[in-house]
């Protein structure tokens, strides 16, 4: 682990930052991605499910006695042309216990969905089913008609989804293109921000330090913000006086001991001459002295 981050530790603080936050937005983004594709697929099932219940109630006062299913074949009709991502139409009506065709308009061949038409029938609910034809996506919509709780008869409306899918996939790719210059445009200005507001005064602190190295203690660094970063600055350039004053205290109390020294040399000095001129005394009177004794 410790080798498999080692080329991360030699990145320097920018790299490491735009990198970092490279990581954040695009898994953001790939969030966005999928919930936005996850939220727009629930919004157009639940648009073509009112759309299939609006179709199911406009033809459900034409279907309550079944009375002239041509005329309910024409308005069907209208209804497949109108509306594009319409496949189907189907109308059921109940005779004893089972459902015969009354009436079906297609633009296309389709299969029955006979267990779906079951289910609507015996729950008396809409049911709705996706399934696969063709190369296509289609989704069936089966409503009951009633007549007081009891089922008259039945409506299915297949659409085609694939139409949609294909408008789906253009937003996506919208999506994405949207979103990747968003990330080159954030990554520009995070670089641009990073580079002013961080790089800048870190390299003028590195520089002043090796400054201080060399003991040059007059540098100082202009504080352009007051977040961490003109904090810092204004700390270094306090610490930088701090140590100006303890170096010219060291100097002052070098220079006092330099001059007790000479003092104390100068003392000495004169003791020593005081010392010498005794002695000097002492050897003269001793001669005097000898010289008394051999006169004598």
């Amino acid at each position: 682990m410790r080798g498999s981050m080692s080329w991360y530790s030699k990145l320097n603080l920018k790299l490491k930052f735009l990198l970092f936050t490279s990581l954040v937005v695009i898994a953001i983004c790939a969030g966005n991605y999928f919930f936005i594709d996850r939220i727009f697929r629930s919004y157009l099932q639940s648009e073509m499910q009112d759309e299939a219940r609006e179709i199911s109630t406009s033809l459900e006062d034409q279907l309550f006695n079944f009375i002239d299913p041509r005329f309910v074949q024409s308005t069907a009709s209208r209804m497949l042309n109108e509306r594009r991502e319409i496949s189907r139409i189907m109308v059921f009506r109940r005779n004893g216990n089972l459902m015969e065709s009354f009436v079906e308009v297609s633009g296309t061949t389709l299969p029955d969905n006979i267990q779906l038409y079951r289910t609507a029938v015996n729950k008396v609910s809409s049911f709705r089913h996706e399934f696969q034809f063709r190369g296509n996506e289609f989704w069936e919509f089966a409503h009951p008609v009633l007549v007081g709780t009891k089922v008259a008869g039945l409506v299915t409306i297949t659409m085609n989804f694939s139409q949609y899918k294909v408008f789906m996939g253009a937003v996506r790719s919208g999506t994405f293109v949207i979103l990747f210059i968003g990330l080159i445009i954030l990554m520009s200005s995070m670089s641009i921000y990073f580079e002013g507001r961080i790089h800048k005064p870190l390299s003028e602190v590195l520089r002043a330090m090796s400054q201080v190295k060399g003991s040059n203690f007059e540098v100082q660094i202009p504080a352009s913000s007051q977040d961490e970063i003109g904090k810092l600055v204004e700390n270094f350039n306090e610490m930088i006086v701090s140590l100006r004053r303890g170096q010219e205290e060291i100097m002052n109390q070098n220079r006092r001991l330099e001059e007790r020294v000479r003092e104390a040399t100068r003392e000495l000095q004169a003791r020593n001459m005081d010392l010498f001129q005794a002695q000097d005394e002492l050897r003269r009177a001793s001669r005097l002295a000898t010289a008394g004794q051999v006169g004598a």
